[in-house]
């Protein structure tokens, strides 16, 4: 992936706050970013296009993080490697999947923007 080239990010999160926020952070990062607000349309979007960082939340309505983790580890387990989980949940409850980071709520900006960066540093150039 060339320097000038933009990384696509995905964001799933169902707080709209929350999922525009790591979206305008990432774009101004030179992030290309789509965002998803559940689990169901966060796995289309992944089998549609290949994201180099997927920033995925996992307390939402319809279908949870946790299943979208275990749905992937089941169907594309090298694309765990590109999840930083961004979440509220207390560290013993989140799941133990090889994802590339786990971030708690209230995340700070720079932390999150390092971690994007480094996960799509580590991925190949995406469509």
């Amino acid at each position: 992936m060339s320097d000038g080239q933009a990384r696509l990010a995905l964001v799933v999160d169902d707080d709209d706050t929350i999922r525009q926020l790591v979206g305008n952070l990432l774009q101004m990062d030179h992030f290309k970013v789509e965002s998803a607000c559940d689990g169901a349309e966060a796995l289309e979007k992944m089998k549609a296009s290949e994201f180099a960082v997927v920033i995925l939340d996992l307390v939402m309505p319809n279908k949870d993080g946790f299943a979208v983790l275990d749905e992937l580890l089941m169907s594309a387990p090298e694309s765990l490697g590109r999840i930083i989980i961004l979440t509220a949940l207390p560290k013993e409850t989140v799941p133990t999947h090889p994802v590339f980071s786990v971030l708690a709520k209230p995340f700070e900006i720079h932390t999150l923007l390092r971690s994007a960066r480094d996960c799509a540093q580590g991925c190949e150039a995406v469509n």
